[in-house]
């Protein structure tokens, strides 16, 4: 009978073993790190589509609300609601009623771009989106705290508008 410790048999195989065992571990590692770096765009943008989402179906909300009449400067202020935004990196831009890709665009949509996915989201077709300020798109990510207000004119034109809130 052979003694344990003199048994030299399978010394050859152990450190093949280890190396091969070890390149899995790298592989697995390796598409791992890959597939973070895929998903990362896809989170972003599930982001994004939740707070428009939100932010569109308070719009809609505010529609079916009191709203102030502009040709009257003393009318008491229309329904508006205050809404946060916290936008990720991968954000190109967020617009209200204007796409800055064709420079046209609904005035009643909200457009915005991640990561290079272009999206509109239709808040109602007879609004209109008026924002406060030079401009009406959010050129980055970043947190942006919103005032939206439903408004009147005289002729029934119905409008959204947003300004930073105070």
């Amino acid at each position: 009978m052979a003694s344990i410790a003199g048994d030299d048999r399978a010394a050859d195989t152990i450190p093949i073993a280890l190396v091969a065992t070890v390149l899995v571990i790298a592989i697995m590692t390796g598409l791992a790190a890959f597939g973070l770096t895929n998903a990362a765009p896809a989170v972003q943008m599930a982001a994004v589509d939740r707070q428009v989402g939100v932010m569109a179906n308070d719009c809609r909300l505010l529609l079916s609300m009191a709203p102030r009449n502009l040709d009257d400067p003393c009318s008491p202020q229309g329904a508006f609601r205050l809404i946060a935004l916290d936008l990720p990196d991968g954000l190109e831009y967020l617009s209200f009623g204007y796409d800055p890709d064709s420079g046209g665009g609904h005035r009643g949509t909200i457009y915005y771009a991640v990561c290079g996915t272009k999206k509109a989201l239709i808040v109602d077709e007879s609004a209109v989106f008026r924002t406060a300020g030079s401009g009406r798109t959010m050129p980055g990510p970043g947190r942006y705290e919103l005032c939206i207000e439903y408004a009147r004119d005289a002729p029934g034109h119905r409008y959204l508008l947003v300004s930073a809130a105070a």
